[in-house]
């Protein structure tokens, strides 16, 4: 097959969680550079630059990634769905620290002091929710 051939068979779906999964996982460490560090946003060759980016955002990612599925158990082994979901939820979460941040002012300490104290009542969200809404379901079940 033909790369052309192969970019028409793409879906939709596909690409949005492609999209969403970059916007997610490279975009606020490149902010979070960009914001604390600007000096090092222009002297890094691109390689080390998408890697400290990476290194930055995955934590969040990850730790999300681990709690979206005890909200919807019903997509539990659908991979994009579940990227997206995971995707969306650390983007608003990163972007939202980001945006307070750089209105506000605020230092790298009490930036990543925000990021975890939300990243941390969002994952207390998941457990409660699950504990309180989806174990039940499945103890009838």
């Amino acid at each position: 097959m033909s790369l052309v051939s192969d970019l028409k068979n793409v879906d939709g779906f596909f690409t949005s969680t492609l999209l969403v999964l970059v916007l997610a996982i490279i975009g606020p460490g490149v902010l979070t550079i960009y914001l604390f560090l600007p000096d090092l946003f222009k002297s890094l060759d691109n390689i080390k630059f998408i890697l400290f980016s990476v290194s930055l955002s995955l934590p969040i990612f990850i730790l999300n990634g681990a709690f979206v599925p005890s909200l919807f158990p019903e997509n539990e082994h659908d991979f994009q769905t579940s990227g997206l979901l995971t995707g969306a939820i650390s983007s608003l979460i990163s972007y939202t620290c980001l945006l307070v941040t750089y209105w506000l002012k605020i230092d790298f300490e009490y930036h990543l002091m925000m990021l975890v104290s939300i990243e941390a009542v969002f994952i207390l969200f998941c457990i409660v929710y699950h504990y309180t809404q989806v174990a039940p379901l499945n103890k009838n079940a």
